[in-house]
């Protein structure tokens, strides 16, 4: 359960199995995690349903609110993540190739990474980008991918750094993100987010003028005559060519 950010009222989302399965039933019933959001009216103690998500994969079990401009939630699980917002389409990543046959919720696929996020830990650090700890010691960096509109289109994951296993995360301050650890030393990392700058590319030469490429002009006769004097020497020239071609 966690607050969505972005709504006039206090808007709670639950993460719920209505349906249960296993591992073992994965075969006959998958796809059984379910998104609801219930808004709260605290002045008239009223509750209202505003969203609701159904055929989620079955191993989802975090859940974390992005803040606005983007809004919307992450949902994890232990072999994809997924981005979902009331206003746009889905997008998500598979990371390993155990669901193949198990979901039919639409992924990109990013099982060349073959890895789980099995009792995980996650939090938001700003900029479009979410810290995941996994349960080998390593820290990665999910990327949500905007255009232009400051919609997500995509999410990338990348590996950036070695820590202690990651029991939970917190951001105590801009560019300082705590890693609690129950089986090793806590950490307090310092970090920067750099944009990647796109150089433009070098403008094409100007082409040159047809006057410039025909004919060889002296300026003092450009100004007397303007181009009088260039049709001169073009018509000659022209003729010329036509006596060769015949």
């Amino acid at each position: 359960m966690v607050f969505l950010d972005g709504y006039y009222e206090p808007t709670l989302l639950f993460l719920y199995e209505p349906h249960q399965t296993t591992a073992g039933r994965a075969s006959v019933r998958y796809d059984t995690m379910h998104l609801l959001g219930v808004s709260v009216n605290v002045f008239d103690e009223q509750v209202a349903i505003v969203w609701q998500v159904g055929s989620l994969p079955m191993d989802c079990n975090r859940l974390v609110a992005i803040p606005k401009p983007l809004g919307g939630i992450l949902v994890i699980g232990s072999n994809e993540v997924i981005y979902l917002n009331q206003s746009v389409p889905p997008c998500g990543i598979s990371l390993n190739s155990c669901y193949d046959n198990f979901t039919k919720f639409p992924l990109k696929d990013l099982k060349h990474m073959s890895m789980t996020l099995d009792a995980g830990a996650a939090e938001w650090i700003g900029s479009n980008h979410i810290a995941l700890g996994t349960m080998d010691g390593k820290l990665l960096v999910l990327t949500l991918i905007t255009d232009s509109s400051e919609t997500v289109r995509s999410l990338d994951l990348e590996h950036v750094f070695d820590t202690s296993i990651a029991y939970c995360m917190n951001l105590c301050a801009p560019g300082r993100l705590f890693i609690g650890s129950r089986l090793g030393d806590s950490q307090l990392l310092e970090f920067s987010v750099y944009k990647e700058e796109i150089k433009e590319e070098a403008s094409p030469e100007p082409k040159k003028s047809r006057i410039d490429d025909r004919v060889n002009a002296d300026e003092d006769d450009l100004e007397l005559y303007g181009e009088q004097i260039i049709e001169q020497v073009i018509a000659p020239n022209s003729g010329n060519r036509d006596a060769e071609n015949v």
